[in-house]
């Protein structure tokens, strides 16, 4: 695949997100396979793909910019759009617009990894959002990307 800055590329996507919510031992799993375009600029990573309803944002676009083990930015467009911005060892706030109006979510990045290059590969974070600094749920996203479709299954542990 090899892409050049500012070259896009489209590869398939594997988007697992988890969730535990405050108090609870339940975590709750999304994954999501699709196609996605791909690019590098300026040492940042983007991968620009569209939600389904089983991820519960269906007709929303998704773009992900990951500077790797250093922020994560995950902006969604479409019915509802969020813009969250995730820095290692830092708590930001985020917003989400809803009908009803916006909500302000605090997210604090616990981990961040990644390997990635112009060929694809994957990275992983681990982040906290709370809610008016109230504790809501420990979350975890893992991206990987390929040039050939991606499996569903097994699951990672």
């Amino acid at each position: 695949m090899s892409t050049t800055n500012n070259q896009l590329e489209n590869v398939w996507v594997r988007i697992r997100g988890t969730q535990r919510q405050d108090g609870e031992t339940e975590v709750s799993e999304t994954v999501l396979c699709t196609q996605a375009r791909f690019y590098r600029r300026k040492g940042v990573y983007y991968i620009i793909y569209e939600e389904s309803e089983a991820t519960g944002y269906g007709g929303c676009r998704t773009m992900l910019s990951f500077e790797p083990n250093v922020r994560l930015r995950m902006t969604r467009t479409g019915p509802v759009r969020s813009s969250l911005l995730l820095e290692l060892g830092k708590r930001n706030v985020g917003c989400y617009f809803l009908e009803s109006g916006e909500l302000q979510i605090g997210v604090f990045a616990q981990e961040m990894d990644g390997n990635l290059t112009d060929d694809g590969g994957e990275f992983i974070c681990t982040y906290r959002l709370d809610v008016n600094s109230l504790p809501m749920s420990e979350n975890t996203l893992q991206v990987q990307i390929q040039r050939e479709p991606v499996k569903e299954g097994p699951r990672d542990e």
